[in-house]
């Protein structure tokens, strides 16, 4: 069993911020922390983002660039085409992850 990581994330968790990120930008994302995602994500891959409608119907809304982990749990991705929010899905193969934040902390 491993320990407990008290890793403080570099940014603020903010699911109902409405917040947009546009090409350019840089995306949050939550991870499960299995070897399906560290040893399978590399730096440059592409994932797709999903939108889930009020519907329960998925629609692309656009691609992130997977950038560096941060911590066990987390990564940062650069927004290459569309809009993107928190709470949105980026998926690259059987890989699913959740967009948790658009908003980095100052540092």
């Amino acid at each position: 069993m491993s320990p407990a990581v008290s890793y403080q994330p570099p940014f603020r968790l903010s699911p109902d911020s409405g917040s947009v990120v546009v090409k350019g930008g840089s995306v949050y994302l939550f991870h499960s922390g299995t070897r399906d995602i560290t040893g399978t994500v590399r730096s440059g891959d592409i994932f797709i983002v999903y939108r889930i409608s009020p519907s329960c119907i998925m629609h692309e809304v656009g691609k992130v660039r997977f950038v560096n982990f941060h911590g066990d749990t987390y990564m940062e991705a650069e927004v290459i085409e569309g809009e993107l929010k928190a709470g949105d899905i980026a998926k690259k193969g059987n890989i699913s992850c959740l967009i948790v934040s658009t908003e980095p902390c100052a540092r």
